[in-house]
């Protein structure tokens, strides 16, 4: 569908107030292999933001999907996700901190601010105690 038409990346889908686009569904289904695929046919895709102004880096730490967030990680055009705030204020590295789990790739990333606030006045370390 996307080498018939490549605006459908671009499209969001869910209600008026709480919608999603393609990348994130796929960050969100840990599916790299269709990440890939979205980035080939519209390489600015990677930083469209969903209805929570949350870009693929945030959902996929989210859903625990540690593949995605290595392989988005990997890409130097993703860099500025790793310190994107979302409508709450906390980037990828604060809701890694929430989930307890552990990707280094993210959280020795150089753009990885450890010290950022959220909108709670909490840093990701503070999140993590």
């Amino acid at each position: 569908m996307l080498a018939w038409k490549k605006s459908l990346v671009y499209l969001p889908a869910g209600s008026e107030n709480d919608w999603t686009t393609t990348i994130h569904i796929a960050a969100s289904e840990g599916d790299v292999n269709m990440i890939y695929k979205l980035l080939n046919h519209r390489l600015d895709c990677w930083d469209m933001l969903d209805s929570n102004s949350q870009n693929a880096l945030h959902v996929s730490v989210l859903n625990n999907q540690d593949e995605v967030v290595r392989f988005l990680l990997d890409s130097d055009k993703c860099d500025s996700l790793v310190d994107e705030p979302d409508s709450d204020g906390n980037t990828p590295l604060h809701l890694l901190s929430a989930s307890g789990n552990h990707v280094p790739e993210l959280i020795n990333h150089p753009r990885a601010k450890k010290m950022s606030f959220n909108k709670e006045n909490q840093t990701p370390l503070d999140i993590a105690l």
